[in-house]
């Protein structure tokens, strides 16, 4: 079978999709599978880091109501079409995938126009507007939430999937994971999430708590800032004389965060679907910090989910004050009890790319 998939912008877009064709190699190892993207985007290096071959093409979302800038989106939209029709004649996929993101647009529109089989899975509870416009033609549209807005729940063609996530935040040993990134019983380890993109209260914030806890014996921080945000982080550190301690760790990204959501103790985040659907399948205590810069308020929307069960405390970005953050984190260092109740059994049966992959062989 040969299978096109694409999806990007964020990692929350490209990961999905990553499960899904791994879960399609898996089964056949025959399966031609090529991802489609933006070559600029973090899904060109996803793609190949995982072994796919990457076709890039042109897209762009509406950045400005300006002339200049509607008059570059269309043009870019427009040869993005063009580039996917060109693909699609060329390659003669059996299906494809999208899993949102402007990008993912061009391909599967000109797949359906075609009569290509397409499949589209949401990842928020409120559907994105590329996975809407796609939802009309499409084969199947696989749902992350029972509850799903904007949609018709009750169509043959909507499949409650889950949202795909590596497998190894599943599978993996915490102990393992501890050993590997030197985890002490006696260290609070905290790791906070900019954003695959990088977003700034969250860094700023984290500017704050490393500036408390540097050189602190016992409490461990590693900061993922998000590519865009990297090297301005560590200037703004430079220029604030914050050290690089050895408690202290700056990273823009991550291949390895399975390892660090089973080694460590607290996760400080947005609330993006993919993160939360990570962490409800480790089970690690976090603090959420829903970001309000999205359609329909749907990070907070996915934050409410953990803090249901009991398993992250909701901070809204309005209320976010600096010092009661770093108290939360003085205290769970000195009591460890006191994190503990935000822990939840991890989830041993995770498997929305096999429900998705299920679903569309079964379905010819």
């Amino acid at each position: 079978m040969k299978i096109l998939i694409t999806g990007g912008g964020t990692a929350g877009h490209v990961n999905p999709a990553i499960s899904i064709a791994n879960e399609f190699k898996r089964r056949n190892k025959k399966n031609i599978i090529k991802y489609v993207g933006l070559k600029k985007g973090i899904e060109c290096e996803i793609a190949k880091k995982e072994g796919y071959e990457f076709l890039g093409i042109e897209a762009s979302g509406i950045q400005s109501r300006k002339i200049i800038s509607l008059i570059k989106t269309i043009f870019k939209v427009l040869l993005g079409i063009v580039q996917s029709f060109i693909i699609v004649i060329k390659e003669k996929p059996d299906i494809v995938i999208g899993t949102g993101g402007y990008v993912s647009f061009p391909l599967v529109y000109i797949a359906q126009l075609l009569g290509t089989r397409t499949y589209v899975h949401e990842q928020n509870a409120f559907p994105g507007r590329t996975n809407l416009k796609l939802f009309v033609k499409v084969n199947k549209f696989f749902v992350s939430h029972k509850d799903t807005k904007k949609i018709d729940l009750s169509l043959e063609k909507v499949v409650y999937s889950g949202n795909p996530i590596k497998k190894e935040f599943t599978t993996m040993d915490r102990e393992k994971s501890r050993k590997k990134l030197e985890c002490k019983d006696e260290v609070l380890n905290v790791i906070s999430l900019g954003g695959s993109g990088g977003a700034r209260k969250v860094n700023d914030l984290m500017l704050e708590i490393i500036k408390s806890f540097s050189g602190n014996e016992n409490v461990r921080i590693t900061h993922i800032t998000g590519r865009s945000y990297y090297e301005r982080f560590k200037k703004i550190m430079l220029s604030e004389n914050l050290k690089f301690e050895k408690n202290i760790e700056i990273l823009p990204y991550t291949y390895e965060l399975p390892y660090y959501f089973n080694a460590y103790d607290l996760v400080i985040s947005r609330a993006g679907a993919g993160a939360i659907s990570e962490l409800e399948a480790c089970g690690i205590p976090a603090i959420i910090i829903p970001s309000p810069n999205v359609k329909d308020n749907h990070q907070e929307f996915n934050a409410n989910s953990l803090k249901e069960k009991g398993s992250a405390i909701v901070i809204l970005e309005k209320d976010m004050v600096y010092v009661n953050i770093i108290n939360m984190i003085k205290n769970f260092s000195i009591d460890r009890t006191s994190i503990n109740k935000y822990k939840s059994a991890k989830i041993e049966d995770v498997n929305a790319a096999k429900v998705i992959v299920d679903t569309i062989l079964n379905d010819r």
